[in-house]
């Protein structure tokens, strides 16, 4: 069912209910966590409140100590290292087990209770659930329990490929820790739906961390993970509405050879704190797939706080990537974001110091937020896959927000089709040398709003905006290069400043268009000087400058102008 936590009288109830019988003590409540209604997921039905509250005195005690066991308790057997829970109830684990598997293999609910427990099996999956309605896991408040696998040989013929195995639907609460080791394949497996309410996850597999092939939906947590496959996924191909991954908060420090995070459809994330080193990092390169976050059908950020470092993409999707806000930091030894249709950043703050092309869709659209990127080949490219010198129908649409593009060895701003711009402020740091440019389009550039600022190398295949714009703007080209961190300016008849920028590399080639362009109007080009005040990546706010050398005075003449010096 869904949770409405929103719901001020439903929540008052449950807080009363769980102190209430807090007091009376024959049941445990583990407390719920916020969440908004996530009707569009598959979960519906399977997770229930009820899920999370249970009576004590029902509960059978399971307790190891080395070799031996000891079931206080109805629903469970033990026979030759192997306890099997075969009756739906509640079953509290403690000790440790050095060398046994617990099974479930019944009908109903089963709701294991973790307290300080401690399972070793050497020969296969200390925890398997063959078969059960669902299984709950709660990690008591306070402790420290663990899973170890040390089984190196073949598969068995049940296909067991986990640390703890489930069949069935699975799902964890409480706020004690687990640790799981597995030196033969993955963590923590659920052939149906995973649910994680809350908990410290401590992760070590030769394989994948944590696998819901279903959906995996994480409510909040700490997982440490280090994994020689994905971190965490979702596997199922059978519809949309499965495959899914929902990550509402928690805190994720993830190193891993796979991906850090993989969805068979829809990648979705609410909140969080991310730290993910997928595949050695950017330094290195990787001949299987070592992405940060991958949703093969979509991507969606809507908040966190996100550092990627991947020798793959640091989001890829064959459908769409939408970032609606949070920060962002990636560290791509490919491309920082991948998207087959369409990339759409909404606001938030997105930093790619290193990639080989910044962002790359068919579609993309930059309405607001703080974006750099610094790429060696494209640092935005909007291409339907293939090179080409006609307007393949791709877009760039930018409608607002701080865009800086630094590409070293290609175009910061390139679209096979056409770009638009209709609010906003971009910052173009062009190429060392030629014959990559600027700003590179097949169609047109129009601009209605905002202001742009770039500059280039050469003069060789340069391209300025359009002249089907609303609004003005300028192409300068230069007879000689002037060196890096020169000082460009602008200053209109009446000595007001336009514009000053400073290039972080040598330029024969500036391109702007502000609204402080009008038609008619007289302005001076300056190159050197000084400037002082507030700066971004290179553009200077408050115009505090002193100018250097005069250039060229010119006249606006129309929606493009260009200026010869």
């Amino acid at each position: 069912m869904k949770y409405r936590i929103s719901n001020g009288f439903i929540w008052i109830a449950l807080l009363w209910i769980g102190v209430f019988l807090t007091s009376c003590d024959p049941e445990s409540v583990i407390p719920d966590t916020d969440t908004p209604d996530t009707s569009n997921n598959n979960t519906d039905g399977v997770e229930e409140d009820s899920d999370y509250i249970w009576d004590t005195n029902s509960e059978t005690l399971i307790s190891f100590d080395g070799n031996n066991v000891n079931i206080n308790g109805n629903g469970a057997i033990t026979s030759d290292a192997k306890v099997t829970i075969n009756t739906p109830g509640n079953y509290r684990l403690k000790g440790s087990w050095t060398n046994g598997q617990l099974k479930v293999k019944t009908e109903g609910v089963v709701r294991m209770i973790f307290d300080n427990v401690n399972i070793t099996n050497g020969s296969g999956a200390p925890i398997y659930v063959s078969d059960a309605e669902k299984v709950v896991v709660i990690l008591e408040s306070d402790s420290k329990n663990s899973l170890v696998e040390s089984f190196s040989g073949t598969i068995d013929s049940d296909s067991i490929t986990a640390c703890f195995y489930s069949k069935s639907y699975l799902s964890f609460a409480g706020t004690g820790s687990l640790d799981v080791q597995t030196q033969f394949k993955d963590g923590i497996v659920s052939k149906d739906g995973l649910v994680i309410k809350n908990g410290r996850f401590s992760i070590s597999s030769e394989d994948d961390g944590i696998i819901g092939k279903d959906y995996l939906k994480i409510y909040n947590g700490n997982f440490e993970m280090n994994t020689g496959g994905d971190a965490f996924a979702s596997t199922s191909e059978s519809s949309q509405d499965k495959g899914y991954i929902q990550i509402l908060d928690g805190t994720y420090t993830v190193t891993c050879n796979g991906d850090g995070f993989s969805a068979e459809t829809n990648l979705t994330i609410e909140g969080g704190e991310f730290n993910v080193i997928s595949g050695g990092g950017s330094s290195k390169t990787s001949s299987n797939s070592a992405k940060a976050f991958k949703g093969k059908s979509s991507i969606t950020v809507s908040n966190g706080t996100i550092q990627a470092n991947s020798a793959d993409d640091g989001f890829h999707s064959n459908g769409s990537v939408t970032i609606q806000s949070g920060a962002l930091q990636l560290s791509c030894a490919t491309t920082g974001i991948q998207a087959a249709n369409m990339i759409t950043i909404q606001e938030g703050t997105l930093n790619i110091s290193k990639s080989k092309e910044g962002m790359e869709a068919k579609f993309i659209a930059i309405n607001g937020g703080n974006i750099s990127i610094f790429s060696s080949d494209d640092s935005i490219n909007a291409t339907h896959g293939s090179r080409t010198e006609s307007n393949d129908g791709s877009t760039i649409d930018i409608n607002g927000g701080i865009l800086t593009l630094n590409a070293y060895n290609g175009d910061p701003l390139d679209s096979n089709g056409s770009i638009e711009m209709n609010g906003g402020t971009v910052i173009i740091h062009g190429p060392v040398k030629s014959p990559e440019v600027p700003i590179d389009y097949n169609g047109t550039f129009n601009i209605s709003k905002g202001k742009i600022i770039a500059t280039g190398p050469s003069l060789q295949m340069a391209q300025g905006l359009s002249q089907s714009s609303a609004q003005n703007s300028i192409i300068v080209k230069f007879s000689s290069s002037n060196t890096a961190n020169t000082l460009f300016h602008i200053q209109d008849a009446n000595g007001n400043d336009i514009v000053t920028f400073r290039p972080l590399r040598s330029f024969a080639l500036a391109v702007f268009s502000s609204e402080l362009l009008t038609q008619g109007q007289n302005y001076t080009i300056y190159t050197g000087g000084s400037a002082s005040g507030n700066e971004i990546n290179g553009l200077f706010l408050d115009n505090n400058y002193v100018p250097g050398l005069s250039r060229k005075q010119f006249t606006v003449q129309s929606k493009v102008t260009t200026i010869s010096i």
